[in-house]
């Protein structure tokens, strides 16, 4: 990670931790009424890396650099290795960033790697389960 991009990070956590203590709106804020905000924030990031902001796309790039490490420590630990596996992405950041997506997989760098976009709700598999656990066939959803 580049000094600058450091610095801008520190600065970053330092203003998240004044508005958490001294703002009354960011107190209130729970993972789940944040998110629009922070997709949003996720649509600026992308615009100013395509304008060519250098932290933005530091920012970017950090982001697929740790999304491919989290994916390859799963893969290595279920040793995936020697067969085709799925790595599905999920969340407003790969609608707001496209480009991340493919970042992602050129980063992975393995030809047993088929990354793919969720194609229905996170709680749509826990719904399935679900249903199946109760003794019933769950519909099966269109392949994407």
């Amino acid at each position: 990670m580049s000094q600058g991009l450091a610095e801008a990070l520190l600065e970053l956590q330092s203003l998240t931790e004044t508005l958490r203590r001294e703002c009354p709106w960011d107190r209130e804020q729970t993972a789940r009424t944040i998110v629009p905000h922070t997709v949003e924030e996720a649509y600026e990031v992308a615009e100013a890396a395509m304008a060519g902001d250098a932290v933005a796309k530091a920012i970017l790039s950090d982001a697929a650099a740790e999304l491919v490490r989290a994916a390859s420590s799963v893969r290595d630990r279920l040793r995936l290795e020697e067969a085709p596996y799925d790595v599905v992405l999920s969340g407003g950041t790969f609608v707001a960033v496209p480009s991340l997506e493919a970042d992602v997989a050129r980063r992975l760098e393995t030809p047993h790697a088929r990354v793919r976009k969720l194609a229905e709700e996170p709680a749509m598999g826990a719904v399935k389960l679900a249903i199946e656990a109760l003794g019933a066939p769950a519909a099966s959803a269109p392949a994407p």
